[in-house]
């Protein structure tokens, strides 16, 4: 009897054994087959098969570390498939739980609410991350992301407050004295003034848009102030009472017309030189963002 238990012990104890390689190495072949199957559809840019399929990975593997490189890659599927709102709603859920984000999540949030035309957010989402807690990888990444949403916002004197920060963690480098010495010209822009364009144009129709180089305009303003004014004059001349109140009327409103105008330009002309300094200083100075390549995908999808 003793013996029939032994074997029975050992019996139980083989197929225990047994049953958990099985479940190991059909656990495994399940993790290859479904990194294989990632990789093949996120090569063939199909975002939201990607989501569902890392989702099916998320829920099944206990390791902490993998669980945030999926979590990751499921908000790069849905900004990459332009689903701006569920990217930025995923990370920010993320953060009200009190987990500290790493850079490249806040560095995607903040971008998702760029997109989404929300700068004040996009802004937000950067600008209490310190660079003293940043390791080196993410220092110049987070520094040229938040100098870029603040010259995209015109923010141009905080862009070079920002440099300033940035050279206290940081050694100064000859690429970012090129950054602040471009981004300084700001000052020397030749912008106009609204008053003054305004001014001329009341002094004489239609200067004002010459004034800030719209030169079909103001000679539309001048001319049509000019024919109506004449037109008035000439109607008062014939004793045409009535016309003449009419004509008279319609120029007041031409005149007026004018002098709003000639703000309109002088506001279009500064805010034309704002786009073209901004997109000269962003094509010269500042990488295109890549949120994939915060990510091996190959290694964490092997």
């Amino acid at each position: 009897m003793k013996y029939i238990l032994i074997i029975f012990y050992i019996f139980i104890a083989f197929s225990y054994t047994f049953a958990a390689e099985i479940k190991s190495d059909s656990a495994a072949d399940f993790t290859r087959k479904q990194h294989r199957l990632v990789r093949t559809l996120f090569a063939g840019e199909r975002y939201f098969d990607c989501i569902a399929e890392t989702g099916r990975l998320l829920q099944y593997t206990s390791d902490i570390s993998l669980q945030a490189e999926y979590s990751y890659f499921i908000s790069l599927n849905y900004f990459l498939g332009h689903q701006y709102a569920s990217a930025a709603d995923r990370l920010t859920a993320s953060d009200s739980k009190g987990h500290v984000s790493p850079v490249r999540d806040a560095l995607l949030r903040s971008r998702s609410f760029l997109k989404l035309g929300n700068m004040h957010q996009a802004i937000a989402a950067l600008q209490n991350i310190p660079y003293d807690a940043v390791g080196e990888k993410f220092k110049y990444e987070l520094f040229i992301r938040k100098t870029e949403l603040l010259l995209l916002d015109d923010n141009y004197q905080h862009a070079l407050d920002e440099i300033s920060r940035y050279e206290k963690n940081s050694p100064p480098t000859e690429a970012i004295n090129r950054l602040r010495n471009d981004i300084s010209r700001y000052r020397s822009l030749g912008t106009k003034s609204s008053a003054l364009s305004v001014g001329l144009s009341a002094a004489l129709p239609g200067a004002g848009q010459a004034y800030c180089g719209r030169y079909s305009e103001a000679l539309l303003s001048f001319t049509a102030v000019a024919m109506s004014g004449a037109a008035t004059w000439y109607a008062m001349d014939r004793g045409e009472k009535s016309l003449a109140m009419a004509l008279g009327f319609f120029t007041v409103l031409l005149y007026s017309g004018n002098l709003y105008g000639a703000s309109n330009s002088a506001a279009a002309y500064n805010r034309n030189l704002y786009n073209s300094f901004r997109s000269g200083i962003i094509s010269t100075h500042v990488p295109n963002y890549d949120p994939a390549s915060y990510i091996d995908i190959e290694k964490v999808f092997k």
